[in-house]
This record gives C-alpha cells, structure tokens and sequence, in this order.
C-alpha cells in the first residue's frame, strides 16, 4: 500500500488543556476561579446551533451538539453514553446551554475545537450548575463552592439511579439556587448526580501521564473482517475533527479537514481510495452495515500514525 504524509493526520489526535471557568449561573455567566484554581472540569456556554444525531446514511448514529459562544467562538461537544443532561427536555436549537468537559481530557486541536461533553446543561433563571472534584468535605477541586446536603436533595447515579453512597473525593454535577457570599460559597443543593471516573483518571489525582491526556477514545461498535477490526469512518473522522459527507447515489464517504481537494474518498464493496487523483489500496473493502461505513482499522492507521485498539464498544486512538 502506498504511503502517504501522516503528519497531517497525526496532529488531529494531539491533545490539550484549555483554561476556564466553572460556575455557570442560570443566564450562562462565568464565575471567574481563583488564580491558584485546580478544577476537575471547564466549561463553554453559548447558543445551540446544531444538534447532530446521524450516520452516512441518516438513520441514528452519532451525536455531537454546536454552539456559539461569547465572539462568535464555535465549540462541539461529543455526546456519548455517560454524558449527564440537565434540562434536557428544553435542549433544542437557539437554547443557550453551558458544556462541562473534563480538564485533563483530550481536545483535538482542529477548528471547531471538540470535547467529550461529561455533562450539558440548559440555561434556566434561578439554577446554577456546577461540574467538580470535591473533597471529604464537599468542597470543590477550584475552592469556590462547598455542599451542604439536606435531606430535600437528590442524589442520583449518572444514569439517574438514586445514590446513597458517600459523595467525599466524588466527581459531582451540583444543581443549586441561592448560595452564601463567602470563599467557599455554601449551598444546599437541589441535585447532586455522581458523574462516572472520565477514562484514565484516578479519584483525587492532580495530573494524568502524557499519556492518558494523549489518547483520544470513541463510543463505537466494531466489528471483524478476516484479520481486519472494522471501524466506523465517520464517528472516528469525526471524533478527530474531521468532515464526513456521504455520496449516496455513488456509496462513497469523502473524508477531509474541511476542503474537498484535500479529502479521502472511499466506497462501498471496493478497496480503493482516492486521494490527491492518487489511488491507494486498502486492506479491505468498505462495508456498509446497519447504515454506517466501516474501514480497516490498520488503514486508518497508516493514514494517521495512530495505533487503533477497541475493547467492549469504545475505540481508542494513541499517538
């Protein structure tokens, strides 16, 4: 198989940790951190421009949701199973919602940037949400927000399973009102859900290894073709930030950053790719099945300098 520059490719996977706030009040505002602020989660709030739940070929797939931001800044944020909604009935398109990813998670730096969204909450007047690491005794990672639990308070598991567990040294999403005016402020919070360990992260460590900061994961199914794992095209481009268009009348996938002249198209049943007027060969055909396309997985590979691996339905992408 001929080869190809994969610097292009590889530099999608790289990834990093953006400053931000983390109290957000019902009309979106930033609550700015202390300078010596260590939050588990920064956040991103602005108006719903997209809601993306799609396959190649418009049945349900994956999802992502678009939002522009303070300046006109445009962010994605990746749904997957373990994504919290707060107001989720209200999420439609033109509602101002507020994003929460985790701090030490991967970002793939290709515009519009994109985040494994932990938790999206929709704006509402009198309820502030709150992503965080809080400690044994229930104050946040950043310093700025301790609980004070009532017996009025919900607490639920991420999938919305009552939870009568300890929440010290807990990743928690807090739903609060009113607070008090000191450092930390205090509430007695409306709903508490326990949000599950982001993948690689260990309760109460400060920093991930290189490593895990490095890795990108996609909710996925795969499947075998011979010798070859299976991976679905659109969901891993665009987990990478990538553009997919399908061609239904041809049964081909174009894949790029944006520019068409700069795409990889592939097609249904043939193991061809078309590149630059360049013609490369795949591993195995493209298969459609269930409505989405699959590539080789050591395709991908060779294209990106990533090493694929997938295990129980998540797909992991390391540099």
């Amino acid at each position: 198989m001929k080869k190809i520059n994969k610097q292009k490719f590889a530099a999608l996977a790289v990834t990093a940790v953006l400053a931000g706030a983390q109290g957000v009040s019902a009309a979106g505002t930033l609550q700015e951190a202390p300078a010596e602020a260590a939050a588990e989660y920064f956040s991103k709030t602005g108006i719903v421009n997209e809601i993306s739940n799609y396959d190649e070929t418009g049945n349900s797939g994956g999802s992502y949701i678009g939002i522009v931001g303070e300046g006109d800044e445009i962010t994605r944020f990746v749904v997957t199973p373990d994504t919290v909604f707060i107001g989720e009935d209200e999420l439609a398109s033109g509602v101002e919602i507020t994003g929460f990813y985790y701090a030490k998670g991967p970002a793939v730096l290709i515009y519009p940037p994109q985040y494994f969204a932990a938790v999206i909450a929709v704006s509402e007047e009198g309820r502030t949400v709150k992503a965080d690491l809080f400690d044994d005794s229930l104050v946040s990672a950043d310093g700025w927000l301790k609980l004070n639990i009532a017996d009025t308070t919900e607490i639920l598991t991420h999938d919305g399973q009552p939870y009568d567990g300890s929440l010290a040294n807990k990743r928690l999403a807090v739903v609060y009102g009113p607070s008090t005016r000191s450092v930390p402020a205090q509430t007695t919070p409306e709903k508490v859900i326990v949000l599950p360990d982001p993948v690689g992260a260990q309760t109460g460590a400060a920093v991930q290894s290189e490593e895990v900061r490095t890795s990108l994961h996609v909710q996925a199914d795969v499947f075998n073709s011979g010798q070859e794992l299976m991976i679905p095209i659109r969901a891993v481009a665009e987990a990478l930030g990538l553009d997919v268009l399908w061609n239904d009348s041809l049964k081909a996938v174009t894949v790029s950053n944006g520019s068409a002249v700069d795409g990889y198209t592939v097609y249904v049943n043939s193991d061809m790719c078309e590149f630059k007027g360049e013609t490369l060969t795949m591993p195995a055909p493209v298969v459609l099945r269930d409505g989405r396309t699959y590539a080789a997985a050591s395709f991908v590979e060779s294209l990106s300098g990533l090493t694929v691996t997938a295990n129980d339905g998540r797909i992991t992408l390391n540099p």
